[in-house]
């Protein structure tokens, strides 16, 4: 990822040391907070003894806790941190039966969400009703352990524990960006502007979010059974989402990447059919908010036998003419290109990437380009020469792939989503990380303090 043209899965193993730590250093972490509090500091200390299996266990069943009681509509309280509250939506969704065949329904789903604070008020009662307390949850929790931990620990000594772990994750979502003590089922993440010195003042001033993998079905319509509809090309959807014709364009991606240096990328061979694509202005009402789709033609024809191939959609945003938004999308396009002929089976998944020097593109801060999931299409679709699935590029900074390639890929798009950047390319746009600490030596600072 350092040098130009570089390709790969954009994905990193998180380190098993860094969150699950020696009690030492959970004592370091932590013991800043509040030191005059006699609660806090046995708290403190108990997470201090206890091994790293039993915080693992503890963070189980405060995870399984949390899932019970949001399967019963209620919201939890978690001190010094906020309010898990379960959010109920409607959603349309399809099932594949067989290659022609789908299955779609009406369903109603739960899920989590959060609201950051440090302590409830009149405002959060009001919107959550009566929530669950700390003691209920604690009671919960402690019910759950297995007996030998039990037998370690009184009530009032667990309440303290469960309250510096909470504690902790408040830390690590201020200190690192995140925290996973309570994955699968949910993960935290911050943004702050780095206001204060202390910690405290950062998760003040911080964005505290949630990206959980909880999706109770609470109720469903009755399902239809429908036919996949077979498209000519993998344009024609979108001609009738977008309601206009699109400018069609041929791609050269060979010529195009000897231009933007990246000789090295060659086929071997040409291809049978032309590669293609298509922009489709989106309507805005502002010119520095004029949006531009593009969407190739001819990607999924490059896939290993039996597999099946990708086409990728693009989202820029840019005040320039539509002649300059067509060779950004058609050189990223060619990237995309080269990206997917370097796949063992020829297609795109979501997760991998190419990063490219920055100056590749005139007044652009981008550095790398990244595959998402598709934002209008969750299951593959049929042209008449077979499926494909629909992959989603977007334009990232290169502390952004730093981040990617320390983190995660999970991280960065949640990151991502909650500024509104995961749908859309801005290449004139600055990093969404550029008012947030994530830096070492900042956090050695602040657990020094």
């Amino acid at each position: 990822m350092d040098t130009q043209g570089s390709v790969g899965d954009f994905s990193s193993t998180t380190h098993a040391s860094k969150y699950e730590p020696e009690a030492a250093q959970v004592l370091q972490v932590i013991s800043h907070y509040n030191t005059k509090s006699t609660h806090r500091l046995r708290g403190n200390y108990l997470l201090e003894k206890a091994s790293v299996q039993e915080i693992a266990e503890l963070c189980r069943k405060l995870s399984s806790t949390i899932s019970y009681f949001i399967s019963l509509n209620k919201a939890i309280y978690l001190p010094s941190l906020g309010i898990l509250f379960p959010v109920l939506t409607m959603k349309h969704k399809s099932y594949p039966l067989d290659a022609r065949r789908v299955a779609v329904r009406k369903e109603q789903i739960r899920s989590i969400e959060f609201e950051k604070c440090d302590d409830p008020g009149p405002q959060q009662r009001k919107k959550h009703g009566e929530y669950v307390d700390f003691f209920e949850l604690s009671e919960r929790v402690f019910n759950g352990l297995e007996l030998g931990f039990q037998l370690k620990i009184t009530r009032r000594n667990f309440q303290a524990m469960l309250k510096s772990l909470i504690s902790l994750i408040r830390q690590e979502v201020v200190m690192d960006g995140h925290s996973n003590r309570l994955a699968p089922l949910l993960t935290f993440y911050s943004l702050h502007n780095r206001q204060g010195e202390r910690t405290s003042d950062w998760f003040a001033g911080a964005d505290v979010f949630i990206e959980a993998s909880y999706s109770e079905l609470v109720s469903s319509g009755d399902a239809l059974e429908v036919e996949r509809v077979v498209f000519v090309s993998p344009i024609e959807p979108f001609e009738a989402f977008c309601n206009r014709p699109p400018n069609i364009h041929h791609l050269a991606p060979e010529l195009n990447l000897a231009r933007l240096g990246f000789g090295q990328f060659k086929q071997g061979k040409k291809p049978q059919n032309p590669l293609r694509f298509a922009i489709f202005p989106l309507r805005e009402e502002k010119k520095d908010q004029q949006q531009f789709l593009i969407v190739s033609d001819g990607f999924r024809k490059l896939a290993a036998k039996g597999q099946v191939g990708s086409e990728v959609t693009c989202i820029i945003q840019s005040d320039l003419e539509l002649d300059e938004v067509r060779a950004i999308g058609e050189s990223f396009l060619s990237l995309a290109w080269a990206l997917l002929i370097t796949r063992p089976l020829g297609a795109l998944e979501p997760g991998c990437g190419i990063s490219f020097d920055k100056s590749t593109f005139h007044q652009s801060n981008l550095s790398a380009l990244f595959v998402a999931k598709s934002l209008h299409f969750g299951i593959p679709q049929l042209c008449r020469d077979g499926e494909f699935v629909y992959v989603h590029l977007i334009g990232i900074t290169a502390d952004e792939e730093h981040l990617l390639g320390a983190s995660g890929k999970a991280h960065l798009q949640a990151i991502l989503s909650r500024k509104g950047l995961l749908k859309k390319t801005i290449p004139s746009r600055a990093s969404v990380l550029s008012r947030t600490a994530l830096a070492k030596e900042t956090s050695k600072k602040l657990y020094s303090e």
